[in-house]
């Protein structure tokens, strides 16, 4: 079982803010799909945050949350080196990072009334693919490869 806290609101009203009208109450138990991946269990509305996504790993392939949670790094940490060094990154059924580069160019300072030079930039782009587009809109309810136990190859 996983132990979490969870934020409860005392008071919704908008003049009040959040944190100081809430309490932390520990939740006993995580309900934690493990077919189709449900982020019904996110930290906040709306939000599901690098910690829902480790206790996530960690109850699917049965490892602890120090694990999952180093795997989950060491994704991220490549796709991040990966862009950086100005290569794409595509994930099947997910989507593809980009680098963009934008070329330095001169542009009209609107407060100083004069012209400033602004250096190249590089940018991420991210492009999601049909599935992922078509699970976001409700097209599709099965988000994909996530139902396939995964195979060692010898």
């Amino acid at each position: 079982m996983i132990r979490f806290l969870r934020r409860i609101p005392l008071c919704s009203t908008p003049a009040v803010p959040r944190k100081a009208m809430s309490i932390w109450q520990p939740i006993t138990q995580v309900r934690l799909s493990t077919s189709g991946h449900d982020a019904s269990n996110i930290s906040k509305e709306g939000e599901l945050r690098k910690a829902d996504l480790v206790a996530i790993l960690a109850a699917e392939y049965k490892i602890t949350l120090a694990q999952s949670a180093r795997i989950l790094d060491t994704v991220l940490d490549t796709i991040v080196e990966a862009v950086a060094k100005k290569h794409t990154v595509s994930i099947s059924n997910f989507g593809k990072f980009e680098p963009i580069t934008s070329p330095p160019r001169m542009y009209n300072h609107p407060q100083q009334k004069k012209q400033v030079w602004k250096e190249e930039i590089t940018r991420v782009k991210f492009r999601p693919y049909v599935n992922f587009k078509e699970c976001v809109s409700g097209k599709r309810v099965n988000v994909g490869s996530g139902d396939q136990e995964p195979t060692q190859e010898e």
